[in-house]
């Protein structure tokens, strides 16, 4: 990246160096050796103002950019925790009251994101399928019973809480492109 940035920076000095000796040697243009108090204000003004005018929509860029990166940080950690609550699937067994738990982060995380999104540029962005998606979630998980607050999965069960799973996953990853989009 750097090197192509050189490179960049180089051939427009280069290109500018020829462009000026063209110009100079080119007799169908007169330059003057003095320049007026008008020119020299209109100059000043107009510098100033691309100055302000990058600056000024380069923080804005820059604000926008870092309000995305923390509402996809907080969905990330949802995504994780998800991966946590697949552990527990994919070995069949687990704890009605640790799933419930997970679920219960999942849901808490999703408030936060839903609060951030609204205190974001992105308000357009709906979380709600996500929502819907978790209450599936925890009702095919937390409905199987077993023996101790323990549960286990027959291949029905599995089949059905992977699915589950995925489909939750999709939706994460289908706000993540939503914000991306803002």
């Amino acid at each position: 990246m750097k090197l192509s940035n050189t490179f960049l920076f180089v051939g427009l000095v280069a290109l500018g160096a020829i462009i000026g000796v063209f110009l100079c040697n080119y007799t169908y243009f007169t330059f003057e050796k003095e320049i007026s108090y008008f020119d020299l204000f209109s100059l000043s003004i107009t510098t100033v103002l691309g100055i302000y005018i990058t600056v000024r929509l380069g923080r804005i860029f820059n604000k926008e950019n870092s309000e995305k990166q923390l509402l996809i940080g907080e969905v990330r950690e949802s995504i994780k925790l998800l991966d946590g609550i697949n552990n527990y699937i994919d070995a069949r067994t687990y704890s009605i009251q640790t799933m419930a738990h997970d679920i219960k982060l999942l849901n808490e995380n999703l408030h936060l994101i839903e609060n951030l999104i609204m205190a974001s540029h992105c308000k357009l962005v709906d979380a709600q399928p996500i929502r819907t998606s978790i209450r599936l979630f925890r009702r095919t998980l937390t409905g199987v019973r077993g023996a101790n607050n323990s549960a286990t999965l027959s291949g029905v069960q599995y089949t059905s809480a992977k699915r589950s799973s995925a489909a939750l996953k999709q939706k994460y990853f289908e706000l993540i492109f939503d914000i991306n989009k803002i």
